[in-house]
C-alpha cells in the first residue's frame, strides 16, 4: 500500500503495483466486515458508497489517522474500478504529493473524492465523481 511518501520518480509502474495491492486490501476488509464483494465494477459503485455510509457513527468524528488510512484503502478501490472501466493510470502528483489518475490528460484525484466522502457524507458523491470523470476522459477532445 502507498505508504504516504513520494515514490521514485521513474516508478509509475511501483505506484500503479501499490495501488492495486491497497485497492485489494480494501476488497478483502470489505468482504470480512460485511460480507460484500467488490468485482472493481461500475456496478459496484453504489455498494462502496453505502460501505462508506456505514463506517462512521455519524456523531463522532473519525480522528485524521483512521481517515487517512481508509482513504488510501477507499481511494485505490475507487481509482483502480476507474481504470479497469474508463482507462487511465496512476501517477504522482508533484504539487500535492499524492497518487492521481490520469485518463486523457484529465487528472481524477480520487483519494479526495474518498476523503470528503467520509467527511462530507454526501450521498452519491463517489459516483457522481466516477459519471463526471467519465464524461470528461472520455469526451472527443479536440
Amino acid at each position: 500500500m502507498w505508504d504516504g511518501k513520494a515514490p521514485d520518480a521513474t516508478s509509475d509502474s511501483e505506484l500503479a503495483r501499490q495501488q492495486d495491492v491497497a485497492a485489494r486490501m480494501f476488497v478483502d476488509v470489505a468482504r470480512d466486515a460485511t460480507g460484500q464483494e467488490f468485482t472493481f465494477a461500475e456496478s459496484d459503485l453504489p455498494a462502496l458508497e453505502s460501505f462508506v455510509d456505514r463506517l462512521w457513527d455519524p456523531t463522532v468524528r473519525p480522528s485524521e489517522d483512521e481517515l487517512d488510512s481508509l482513504t488510501k484503502l477507499i481511494g485505490a478501490y475507487f481509482g483502480e474500478t476507474i481504470i479497469r472501466t474508463i482507462g487511465g493510470q496512476w501517477r504522482w502528483h508533484r504539487e500535492r504529493q499524492i497518487p492521481v489518475l490520469v485518463v486523457n490528460g484529465v487528472e481524477a484525484f480520487v483519494l479526495d473524492a474518498a476523503y470528503k466522502r467520509q467527511v462530507n457524507r454526501t450521498p452519491g458523491s463517489l459516483t457522481s465523481f466516477y459519471q463526471q470523470y467519465r464524461a470528461m476522459a472520455t469526451s472527443d477532445r479536440t
